[in-house]
């Protein structure tokens, strides 16, 4: 594995990376299903990343860095006395301290284990499906039904019992699967809350996407922010999902059934999407369901499609674009050996006799003569190909405008003036370093609002565990129970003094719940002041 190749690819996917997360960082007032859309473009733009970049056409350009480092050397070069070359080259050093080898082995390692593991998360799912068994739970198989019409399944999503499963969660493209453990099993109340967000998952292809992050992720390992870009990926994904369910749950018991999930599940890691919310994604997925801004979004806009549209063109030219050295200038000519002295004998000239060769060595060191020559060729041949590569990119560029013409014309603008800053971009930061101090102010401010955010989540948590607790109370009046029975029996549902008797405990411990949920929130708004 080549380093330089490496390095390009590192620096080549941040770039897209961190365009990906601006974007996403800009679009923050749009639905989690539309940003989800763009990280999951980036995500297949750098897996497209080394494909484009050795297959496909090279956008030469001078590497400014190079250019900066040889001058120097070029100077000193030319100044020094060529003759003084050494006859011999150094000898080449063993594989073991070769720095190049050691990186490639470095990565291939890194490679290994990261596939490994995904294989591994493979295997366990597969394992988990076949010892499942089906459900046969009235109260889910109903549920089950509902959410597939409501989402619109037409795979025929089975639903299995499994002991090992940590959580919830669903799997699988062509015949997908959700597996439930005991402990929600045994949770009828959150049959409806549980499936429909997994049913979202299944018909937004969030599997799919799911892999193809964790093999970014594995090509990409020493790039950090192909990891952010993948957990960001995945958060957005449960958020989009959670929208998709609360239009069908009432939040406050699709927030009660997150908790629920989250205090009686076990720890693990597969290659699946699972209800069970992150620690650290816990706060922002309970507070966009109980905000409710998530769900009066609908996905999909004219902006949306700009961002997507503007993240592509600006990864193609980036993929292509190559960094070459710069061709030195040439030397000055060399001038000519004088001609061979002529003698006179009378009046007709007579050349003087050659004088006698010297015997040649064996090894012959060349004279700084030759030396001067070869680096004349070769600067001839490096400027030819340097001129060649710049008509065939002019060329290039006129066949794109030529395309881009036949567009709709506000996209073709947009794609114009993407293009140009593209350019711009790609001729000013070649190591990534300017893009990556944005995306570090972004995050610190994102964790600054994230932070304010859990604070009024934390604290719409409260009210709604003292909403909770007030009409727990209320239930043990009689006569408000029967002002509840009647109002259900006017919406067509049957409900008795007994049913809301048995609500009262589980409000109450909900009530607890959301309070403990809200001192977490605060313990994490503080860690992430400290953090920003």
């Amino acid at each position: 594995m080549s380093f330089d190749f490496l390095i390009e690819m590192g620096w080549k996917s941040a770039l897209i990376a961190g365009i990906a997360l601006v974007a996403g960082l800009v679009l923050k007032s749009r639905s989690p299903g539309d940003r989800a859309a763009i990280l999951r473009l980036a995500v297949g733009l750098i897996l497209l990343l080394p494909l484009i970049s050795l297959a496909g056409p090279a956008l030469q350009m001078e590497n400014p860095i190079a250019t900066a480092e040889m001058a120097p050397v070029i100077a000193q070069s030319d100044a020094a006395d060529l003759s003084a070359l050494p006859a011999t080259a150094p000898a080449p050093s063993s594989l073991p301290d070769n720095p190049g080898f050691l990186i490639g082995l470095a990565y291939l390692a890194g490679l290994l284990l990261l596939g490994l593991r995904l294989a591994s998360g493979y295997v366990t799912l597969q394992r988990w499906t076949w010892a499942a068994r089906e459900v046969d739970s009235p109260v889910w198989r109903e549920a089950l039904e509902r959410a597939r019409a409501s989402a619109g399944d037409k795979r025929g999503t089975r639903l299995l019992l499994s002991s090992s499963v940590p959580a919830p969660l669903s799997w699988g493209w062509a015949q997908p699967v959700i597996l439930i453990d005991n402990e929600t099993y045994e949770r009828p109340d959150d049959a409806y809350a549980v499936l429909a967000h997994e049913m979202a998952h299944v018909v937004r292809a969030d599997w799919v996407a799911l892999m193809l992050s964790r093999l970014a992720v594995a090509f990409f390992w020493f790039n950090p922010l192909i990891w952010y870009l993948e957990r960001e990926m995945v958060q957005q994904s449960e958020e989009a999902a959670d929208a998709q369910a609360v239009a069908e749950v009432e939040p406050a018991h699709y927030a009660q059934t997150l908790m629920s999930c989250i205090m009686h599940s076990r720890g693990g890691m597969v290659p699946a999407n699972s209800i069970r919310p992150s620690r650290s994604g816990l706060s922002r997925r309970i507070y966009a369901v109980l905000d409710g801004r998530g769900r009066a979004i609908r996905s999909g806009s004219k902006w949306t499609l700009a961002a997507m549209i503007g993240c592509a063109a600006l990864a193609a030219p980036l993929a292509a674009l190559e960094l070459v050295a710069p061709t030195p200038p040439a030397p000055p000519e060399a001038p000519l050996a004088p001609a061979p002295a002529v003698a006179t004998l009378g009046s007709a000239p007579v050349a003087a006799p050659a004088p006698a060769a010297a015997p040649r060595p064996v090894d012959p060191v060349p004279s700084a003569g030759e030396i001067r020559d070869d680096i004349a060729r070769a600067r001839a041949e490096a400027r030819h190909a340097r001129e060649q590569a710049q008509i065939a990119r002019d060329r290039d560029l006129r066949d794109l405008d030529k395309e881009l013409a036949g567009l709709d014309e506000t996209i073709a603008r947009e794609m114009r003036g993407s293009m140009a800053h593209a350019r711009g971009a790609a001729a000013h930061a070649v190591d990534g370093r300017a893009i990556a101090a944005a995306v570090q102010k972004e995050v610190r401010h994102s964790m600054a609002m994230s932070s304010r955010d859990m604070e009024k989540a934390a604290r719409d948590m409260e009210n709604g565990a003292r909403d909770m607790e007030r009409e727990a109370d209320r239930l043990r009046d009689a006569r408000y129970r029967e002002q509840q029975i009647a109002k259900a029996a006017a919406e067509g549902k049957t409900v008795t003094h007994q049913d809301l008797l048995n609500a009262i405990p589980k409000m109450k411990n909900g009530a607890q719940g959301m309070r403990k949920g809200a001192r977490k929130m605060r313990e994490g708004a503080q860690k992430m002041r400290e953090g920003a």
